[in-house]
């Protein structure tokens, strides 16, 4: 058999999404306890590619992280968890939203690259899809300076 060699970095862009913005679903959201003992949220959401390729992400949402933790609530429609302070990881499983994904590097070297949400973000209407829409309206505005 023949194929054309690929360097490391290229093997691992294969399973990497570009950074950018995605819809997600979230599959799987429990409570756990982090490695130095403080509580948190272990979730699993599933986003999307271009071509509808669906990459399965973890996450983890903590007290410490309280903006992603509430830009989270929010962009799933329950906002009032975070104005509650109370999480309830069955009032988030299926629920979908946006996010803004990027991909971590390991400073070691041990381990591949991986994809990791750098935030959600919040709902500007009920129509996430909007987000993806390139916006053209000022592209000929001629500004006065």
């Amino acid at each position: 058999m023949k194929f054309a060699p690929k360097t490391r970095e290229e093997t691992y862009a294969l399973d990497l999404l570009p950074k950018g913005i995605y819809s997600f679903e979230v599959i799987k959201a429990e409570n756990k306890e982090s490695k130095s003992g403080n509580a948190m949220i272990e979730i699993l959401i599933k986003v999307w590619d271009e071509k509808g390729k669906p990459y399965p992400i973890f996450d983890y949402l903590m007290e410490s992280f309280e903006s992603k933790l509430r830009h989270f609530c929010y962009a799933i429609g329950h906002g009032e968890m975070s104005e509650k302070g109370e999480f309830d990881c069955e009032l988030a499983l299926n629920k979908t939203g946006v996010c803004r994904i990027y991909i971590k590097e390991d400073k070691s070297g041990q381990y591949a690259p991986k994809n990791a949400v750098a935030d959600y973000l919040l709902p500007m209407d009920n129509s996430p899809a909007q987000l993806h829409q390139k916006d053209d309206s000022f592209k000929d505005d001629e500004l006065p300076f």
